[in-house]
Order: structure tokens, then C-alpha cells, then sequence
């Protein structure tokens, strides 16, 4: 279960503070049969705030008084997608991780500040992920207490002004087109080449007031401060992947689903039914995942998690298509489990190997 707010980490509480919230948190778990306690602090903190070391004391002491309590159950930490304060959250990650069973690593929302073009792109990026994780283990984290953390959900922004880059033709070759349908939401069939949201800002739009055209590529965004930074991910909305696929299946793209092969994720774009308005969405299927999971098998990480596991199309919804594309992104797990995996692409951490299930 979630540790229950507010956590008494704040600079005037002390052993017995901590002591009564955690004989609480036990009878909670107790009361309910449940078998351990997530801490999912995210507030801004300098290195040198107390807070820090209160926060360490907490979970270490939680810990001890739950596995006591209730013999196998864990304690996991939350912790951003890299250890270098992400969003103004300087923690002592490292001693987190060792006062925990377990640190999930959130690798997404990763344009929670935006410092470069202010414009529509990856939730969560492949050089990204792969850096994040790696700054953790060059700092001299456990990787078998870390959890990657993937997400099961997308990003939908409203595109503002004129975008660039025509979404059928070749400029450059960053991005592919790909069919809409099958397991996991792509297909099998590869269409033109077209230019990396990222990179298409390098050409001047003549139609800026006319609005952002259907098929372009990049989508500028409303600014949409957080933290101190103008431009967010707070300029978008989250979505589920369910949501995502079900506008997919039902042709009510312009784009049909685009790669971005340096972001190694998909995307694509639509009209608004409401207001007119050019929308584009990122978001993360079957075959971003299984090259998220590759890196994690690749660093040796402990193990893999999905926020969240109610994002998938359910109960029929979506029809056969939904169900595949469900199916293609629970069998994409098999990725990062299964003792041998097919021969993929290096950068995503492919090839053959043996079993890496120990200790999950």
C-alpha cells in the first residue's frame, strides 16, 4: 500500500513521531492483509535539508518494525528516473535504496522541465532510460534493488501555432511510419521516412497562423511552468494506453502510428473533434517497452514494473484489436524474464544470454 500522508519526515519530528506513524502504517497493513508499503515522496529538497535525513530514517525504520511484524513483506522506495534532482528532488537515493527492499525507478515523465525547444516529444525516451539507470550504478547503486519503472500511459498536447515538417515527406529520415494495428499497436508494415520531432525545428513553417498542419511533426507547445521551468509536461494531458489505442484502431488518426528512432518511441497525431485544434500523442506500446526491458536485463536490474497496470484495454474494450495490442504489451514483459529472448536491436540490450530470473 501507499505510505499514508503525511509522512512525519518534516524538520520538527523526531524518533516518536516517526514511531507512531509507523505503528499505525503496520496495523494498517495488518488490518487490510496486505504485505508491504510504498514511499513515494516527491517533493523539491535541497541536499543539505533535514528532510533528507528524516526521510532516510523512516524507511529504514519501517523496514525493520514491518518485516518484524509481518514476516516477507517489503518496503519499496520511489525515486526519479535519474539520481541528479530531477524536478528540484536532490535525495540521498543511495541511502534510500539501502533502507529499502527495493527502489522503483520512475522512469518516465522525464519532460517534467523542459530546458531545450519547448515541444511535444518522448514521455520516455530509450537514451533516457539507459542513461538514468546507469548514472544510478556509476553513483554505486545495487542494480538488484532497482526496478525500472515503465509507463503503461502517454501524453496528449494540444499543438500550438504552426508546426513543421509535412508528416509524409522524407526530411531527413529520424521517424517511420507504421500500421496501426496487430499486438502491441504496430504491425508489420515500415511507410515513409520523415523528420524526428526533435529535429524538425530546423525548418521555418510559412503557415504559422494558419495552425499546426495535421500531418506535420513537430508540435510546438503552450508554455506551462513547473518548478521554475517554463515549459512542462504539464502542457499535456496523461493518457491511458487504452485510450491511446482505441483512437488507433478506430482510424481516427492523421499521421496512423509514427517512430521515432532516436527517441525509440511511438507517436502520431489527430484533429480535435471539439475545437479543430492538432493534437499529437507519445506514449510507449510493445516495441518501445521491450527495448526499455533489453536494458534493463542488459544493466541487471532486479526487475521490471508497469504505472499502471489499469492503462491496458480490459474486459473486451477495443475489440480483437485491443485485446492484441493488450496481449502484445503484457507478452513484451517475457522480454526482460524469459531465459532467452530473440536476437534484437544492441542499443535496446538484445541477443541471446541465459537466464536472468534470479533473485526476482
Amino acid at each position: 500500500m501507499a505510505a499514508p500522508d503525511p509522512l512525519p519526515i518534516s524538520a520538527t519530528d523526531d524518533a516518536t513521531s516517526r514511531a507512531t506513524w509507523i505503528k499505525s502504517t503496520i496495523q494498517e497493513v495488518q488490518s487490510r492483509f496486505l504485505d508491504g508499503v510504498v514511499f513515494d515522496f516527491e517533493g523539491p529538497l535541497l541536499p543539505a535539508d533535514r528532510v533528507n535525513i528524516n526521510y532516510v530514517l523512516l524507511v529504514n525504520e519501517t523496514r525493520e518494525a514491518l518485516h518484524s511484524a509481518v514476516p516477507g513483506s517489503q518496503i519499496s522506495v520511489c525515486l526519479a528516473w535519474n539520481p541528479h534532482g530531477v524536478d528540484g528532488r536532490y535525495y540521498d537515493n543511495l541511502n534510500l535504496m539501502t533502507a529499502a527492499d527495493l527502489a522503483y525507478i520512475m522512469s518516465y515523465d522525464t519532460r517534467s522541465q523542459i530546458l531545450d525547444q519547448c515541444v511535444a516529444s518522448a514521455n520516455a525516451a530509450l537514451p533516457a532510460t539507459r542513461w538514468g539507470l546507469k548514472e544510478y550504478l556509476t553513483l554505486g547503486a545495487d542494480p538488484q534493488k532497482m526496478i525500472l519503472g515503465v509507463p503503461w500511459y502517454g501524453y496528449d498536447y494540444s499543438c500550438v501555432g504552426g508546426g513543421v515538417g509535412g508528416g509524409r515527406e522524407n526530411r531527413g529520415g529520424n521517424v517511420t511510419t507504421r500500421g496501426a494495428g496487430g499486438a502491441g499497436g504496430w504491425g508489420g508494415g515500415r511507410g515513409a521516412a520523415t523528420t524526428s520531432p526533435a529535429l524538425a525545428m530546423e525548418e521555418e513553417d510559412d503557415d504559422e497562423e494558419e495552425g499546426m498542419d495535421p500531418l506535420g511533426i513537430t508540435c510546438p507547445m503552450a508554455l506551462v511552468p513547473f518548478r521554475g521551468v517554463d515549459c512542462s509536461d504539464a502542457a499535456g494531458v496523461q493518457v491511458p494506453y487504452s485510450v491511446i489505442q482505441a483512437r488507433l484502431i478506430a482510424g481516427k488518426t492523421t499521421t496512423g502510428r509514427l517512430w521515432d528512432s532516436y527517441m525509440e518511441t511511438p507517436f502520431y497525431n489527430y484533429v480535435s473533434e471539439e475545437d479543430g485544434s492538432v493534437h499529437q500523442v507519445h506514449y510507449d506500446d510493445a516495441e518501445s517497452l521491450r527495448l526499455k526491458y533489453g536494458v534493463a536485463r542488459e544493466l541487471g536490474l532486479r526487475g521490471v514494473g508497469p504505472y499502471t497496470f489499469d492503462d491496458l484495454p480490459g474486459g473486451g474494450e477495443g475489440g480483437r484489436e485491443g485485446e492484441a495490442a493488450a496481449r502484445g504489451v503484457w507478452e513484451a514483459l517475457r522480454y526482460f524474464t524469459e531465459e532467452e529472448v530473440e536476437e534484437g536491436n544492441e542499443e535496446g540490450g538484445g541477443g541471446r544470454g541465459g537466464s536472468r530470473m534470479g533473485g526476482r
